[in-house]
């Protein structure tokens, strides 16, 4: 069963619909699929064996017909474990809630579902938590300081300028700012707790910026393989960060649209950079390792002008279709999108299995 939408609001759940439905049925038909929807405006649940019974795919709107009944929480999680019975969850919402509260919900009706557990997933969403479990286990993170609105800023804790600001828990770069004055920082820090009631101030590393994949595989005797794949860099100015316009596409209203039609990003090359890559990949799997992921992680990183790693934050966010980020990083190493998917379910069978 794919759980889709979002019950925080309406650019998370067209967000997550635009992630989600890049996945094809077609292209996985050695299994069966049902859709479940949550929608924002009351949190409630609707059922269906194709998502474009509830959702029109392309303006990423519900569908308003008779046809489609919405079921209250308690109901929806009564058809779940009650009737419906699935296999496992795959999940596709990615907003603060559907990955934390909602995975909880699936461990409490003890429905398996690939991914982090909802506790570890609590550590990836929030970037200030992150960063201190990888700071405390000697894994190179940016230094700074994290505050709230209650908080009172130390000046002696802020990073020499330029810093970033940033909510602990937005993705895509909302609310993230690059300050290069004292003067600008009380504009960033307002921009950024319009987002999150917790902003980190990091110093900003100047260099290229990165991302990795690392994914687990349940082999026959039973041991858990993981894998580090090929990092990607994203061409931009090494003295800038990327800002949403560079990660996603934006209609009149705010919601998102797709990504951006001239994102630029290539594979690094084992030829060229080999020690690089593996210095890359072995910080990937300390993290992977230390936050206890499970199944798959993405992890983004600015290599310093010495290509020094420092990772930045952490995702666990992975629908699984052609487009996705992580599919895209396993199919460089000859893994598809078919797969994948299927090393990710054998890892929860697997799971289910041995419980």
């Amino acid at each position: 069963m794919h759980i889709i939408g979002s019950p925080t609001d309406e650019f998370n759940f067209t967000l997550n619909v635009f992630y989600a439905s890049a996945f094809d049925p077609e292209r996985h038909n050695d299994f069966t699929h049902l859709w479940a929807v949550v929608r924002p405006t009351d949190q409630k649940w609707s059922f269906a064996n194709s998502l474009s019974t509830i959702i029109d795919v392309k303006s990423k709107r519900r569908i308003s017909s008779v046809d489609v009944e919405w079921f209250d929480l308690t109901t929806a999680l009564s058809m779940t474990s009650d009737v419906i019975r699935p296999t496992l969850i795959v999940p596709h919402m990615f907003c603060s809630q559907g990955t934390t509260a909602y995975k909880a919900l699936y461990e409490i009706m003890k429905i398996p579902f690939i991914g982090s557990p909802s506790d570890r997933a609590t550590y990836g969403i929030n970037k200030a938590t992150t960063k201190a479990i990888l700071a405390e286990g000697g894994i190179p993170v940016p230094p700074g300081q994290t505050l709230t609105k209650r908080s009172s800023l130390c000046l002696d804790l802020i990073p020499k300028m330029p810093c970033i600001v940033k909510p602990v828990d937005s993705e895509n770069s909302l609310g993230v700012s690059k300050v290069n004055s004292l003067e600008d920082l009380k504009e960033a820090l307002s921009t950024a707790f319009g987002f999150s009631n917790e902003v980190i101030i990091d110093k900003f590393i100047q260099g290229r910026e990165i991302r990795i994949g690392v994914i687990e595989r349940t082999l026959p005797n039973g041991q858990i393989e993981k894998e580090a794949l090929i990092p990607v860099e994203y061409i931009v100015d090494q003295s800038k960060i990327r800002p949403t316009e560079d990660k996603l596409q934006l209609d009149q209203r705010g919601l998102p649209l797709g990504r951006p039609p001239m994102q630029k990003v290539r594979f690094l090359s084992m030829t060229d950079e080999e020690s690089l890559i593996k210095r890359i990949q072995h910080v990937a799997l300390e993290a992977h390792n230390k936050l206890q992921f499970r199944d798959f992680s993405i992890f983004d990183m600015r290599l310093d002008l010495n290509g020094n790693p420092y990772i930045l934050e952490a995702n666990l966010f992975c629908s699984f279709g052609v487009q996705s980020i992580l599919v895209a990083h396993a199919a460089n190493l000859g893994i598809d999108d078919k797969e994948l998917f299927k090393i990710m379910v054998n890892n929860v069978l697997h799971r289910t299995k041995c419980q």
